[in-house]
């Protein structure tokens, strides 16, 4: 029985790692292209590939319209379909 819990507590600790929020120095890697905003959903479409990303965990800034080029920093993305972009900052390029 003593095992199982030393099992269930790093099986806890582990988990615990893994859900946590990204911090700022996470958010190294970024990705140029254009904001394409369909159907209420924000995208990005890089410059050298025709998929386009969600863009979820921020918000596009008022300042940037539909179709203009941006820089996105993000800590990761959600291999689903569409792909998904956990961004950090969106800005203007």
């Amino acid at each position: 029985m003593r095992w199982f819990e030393g099992l269930l507590l790093l099986v806890i600790l582990l988990t615990g790692c893994s859900i946590q929020e990204p911090m700022s120095d996470e958010c190294q890697q970024k990705m140029n292209g254009y904001l394409d905003i369909t159907e209420g959903k924000q995208y990005i479409i890089p410059k050298t590939e025709q998929t386009r990303y969600i863009l979820k965990g921020a918000a596009v800034p008022d300042t940037i319209k539909n179709g203009e080029e941006i820089t996105v920093t993000y800590t990761s993305i959600l291999e689903s379909y569409p792909p998904q972009l956990t961004a950090c900052e969106i800005e203007p390029r």
